[in-house]
């Protein structure tokens, strides 16, 4: 029985404890002695302070008096109204730094004082302001502004650190009235919200206003302007509407994020250009279609950033209306440009995806790069007569369209791995893949010169084919080379080189056709393994070079051939012996052994090659094994032996 009483006076202990805390944490007002905020019979807890809810208009109100504050006040949060009618006159400076709440019966009449609110504002029933200079400050982080009643502040503040999040239309439209901004305003996104103003708008370094209706003026309608100063911005942040860019307004830095399509109505002011941090565009996400209209930062001071980031996009239609004038430029890799007009200047950027449609005619002046996927969709990329250089990192794909010039070079200068798709001709190709190389998924005509720096070029089925008087340059075992069908055109008698190789080893070949009379085209490739038919071609195939190559001839007449080929160590079978190595051909159904003119370490030479088949080097079969792999009893079908 005495443990259970003990439990109890403990318990009971608690509670109260509890009670007097929660009663510490507020103060009510009672009105009991005068309508003096400062006089502490006037509160049920003491005069209010920064620990403290206050709360106007409850059931302690007792007396007769409402409060004035004229003396500098503080508190935690702040309710006025609610169990009984109760009007707040504010006559000196009041800091909230919590919630303001003003219920249905509630009024506060702010005078020449400033009121600082640190969390949200709701406003249920009446605020008034009595001066040119009264101000509320938004003091907080991320704050909202609402009630069922449109605030009408005098001047309002949103503080550098503060976000203000609109949940109902406020106003400032009284004399004097003005919006300054160090931090954000948001006016709300689902549903969207109205600031207006008669007096000016105007925000500072680090301030954010936030757009997220169709157009500017349908989330602010600001009677006396807007200035933005260095480091301000407007965010056009929409997640639910396409939007349409102000051209009203001299942006310091112009943000494009949310989703969905943000458009230019027409050539932009410039951009602020007094500092060299202030006028920068930062396209964040979304896509910012410029149609064919101008976003160019002046030229007062150099300075600005204009930024892309990634799986955001610009779109542009205009002959040259690229953004200018920004010192720094920034497109993030997975960011996106897009030239969608008719006939366009190309700038000279480093752009992360770039893709080209349209009609007309893209003009290429000054070289350009591309850091992930260039594609070709439609119009005609020229670049006339100019030595442009267009790197691609990633792959390049053309679909539609064509590609003119005579003296432009398209380099593939990736780290990984890259593809190449053309149906145009290119005059010149350069590889610079650090990585593995490019492969082609179509055939690629190159006019003029392909050059090997880095990286191997992989045909897979299809063809690299040059024109004639086209050159390769820079082949090498350390450079790279063709990994597949190697096509060149000819023309006259003389010598010619296939760089030509297999997925390791680089093992090219060269021609001396002989009395040229019919000009054509010789396809050229190196196959790694033993050829399928070498079992029967006097060769022993333990003691070979594992591969061969294979010479297609279009329409080249030519009286003999002479014939060198080379290869690396690796190529050959353990134990083989190059001074006794043969060459043998094979033209698709029978087997002839060719007349070997020299050999040497890695090369062998070849004389009087009457026809371009498929080659195969190694040492003769000493002894000969019947197989029947001809599928006959005939001693003289070559495929029987082994």
């Amino acid at each position: 029985m005495n443990k259970s009483i003990l439990t109890i006076n403990l318990l009971l202990l608690m509670l109260l404890s509890y009670t007097q805390q929660s009663t510490a944490q507020s103060t009510s007002w009672t009105g009991a002695v005068s309508n003096a905020w400062g006089t502490s019979a006037n509160w049920t807890n003491g005069i209010p302070d920064a620990t403290k809810d206050v709360f106007i208009g409850d059931a302690y109100f007792s007396g007769i008096y409402e409060p004035r504050l004229t003396v500098l006040g503080n508190c935690k949060s702040l309710t006025v109204g609610g169990t009984n009618p109760m009007t707040l006159r504010i006559a000196r400076s009041l800091r909230v730094t919590g919630n303001l709440q003003i219920e249905s019966n509630g009024i506060i009449e702010q005078g020449s004082a400033l009121l600082y609110v640190g969390g949200n504002w709701m406003n249920d029933g009446t605020y008034t302001t009595t001066t040119t200079s009264t101000q509320v400050n938004f003091t907080g982080t991320l704050q909202t502004v609402g009630g069922s009643t449109i605030t009408n502040f005098r001047k309002l503040y949103v503080g550098r650190n503060a976000t203000i999040i609109l949940a109902n239309d406020i106003t400032a439209i009284e004399a004097g009235s003005s919006v300054l901004v160090y931090g954000t305003i948001n006016p709300g996104m689902s549903p969207s919200y109205m600031l207006t103003t008669t007096g000016r708008m105007q925000v500072y370094d680090g301030g954010t206003v936030k757009i997220n209706k169709e157009m500017f003026a349908d989330n602010y309608d600001i009677s006396g302007g807007v200035t933005f100063y260095s480091g301000a911005t407007a965010d056009y942040s929409s997640t639910v509407v396409n939007q349409t860019i102000s051209s009203a307004y001299s942006y310091a830095t112009l943000k494009i994020s949310g989703t969905g399509v943000k458009s230019l109505e027409a050539d932009l002011p410039l951009l602020f250009s007094r500092s060299t941090t202030g006028g920068s565009i930062v396209v964040a996400s979304g896509t910012f279609d410029m149609l064919g209209y101008s976003a160019n930062r002046g030229s007062f001071t150099s300075g600005g950033d204009f930024t892309i980031a990634n799986g955001a996009t610009v779109k542009l239609s205009g002959f040259n209306n690229f953004p200018r004038n920004f010192l720094r430029r920034s497109f993030q890799a997975n960011s996106n440009v897009e030239y969608y007009g008719a006939n366009q200047n190309i700038s000279d950027q480093t752009y992360g995806n770039l893709l080209i449609t349209g009609s007309g005619t893209k003009n290429v002046t000054l070289s350009f790069s591309v850091q992930k996927d260039f594609t070709i969709q439609s119009s005609t990329m020229s670049s006339g007569s100019n030595a442009a250089v267009i790197s691609v990192a990633g792959n390049m794909v053309q679909t539609g369209g064509a590609i003119t010039g005579t003296a432009e070079t398209i380099k593939m200068n990736g780290s990984a791995a890259q593809t190449l798709n053309l149906i145009s001709s290119i005059p010149n190709l350069t590889l610079e893949n650090t990585g593995a190389g490019i492969t082609l998924v179509s055939d690629v005509n190159v006019s003029t010169n392909v050059t090997f720096n880095d990286g191997k070029i992989n045909t897979g089925t299809n063809i690299l084919a040059l024109s004639t008087g086209a050159t390769v340059t820079g082949a090498s075992a350390s450079t790279g080379w063709v990994y597949g069908n190697l096509k060149k055109s000819i023309t006259t008698s003389g010598s010619v080189s296939f760089e030509v190789g297999t997925t390791a080893q680089y093992t090219p070949a060269t021609l001396q056709l002989n009395a040229v009379s019919a000009a054509g085209h010789i396809t050229a490739s190196s196959i790694v393994n033993d050829h399928p038919e070498i079992d029967y071609s006097g060769l022993n195939p333990n003691k070979s070079l594992n591969l061969y190559w294979d010479f297609t001839n279009e329409g080249v007449s030519f009286s003999t051939a002479d014939m060198a080929m080379s290869w690396t160590a690796p190529c050959m079978d353990a134990g083989s012996d190059v001074t006794s190595f043969l060459a043998a051909s094979f033209d698709g159904s029978a087997w002839r052994m060719e007349n070997v003119s020299s050999r040497a370490a890695g090369t062998i030479n070849i004389a009087d090659v009457s026809n371009l088949d498929q080659f195969s080097v190694g040492e003769v079969v000493d002894q000969h094994y019947w197989t029947g792999s001809a599928f006959s009893t005939d001693w003289f079908t070559a495929k029987n032996w082994y």
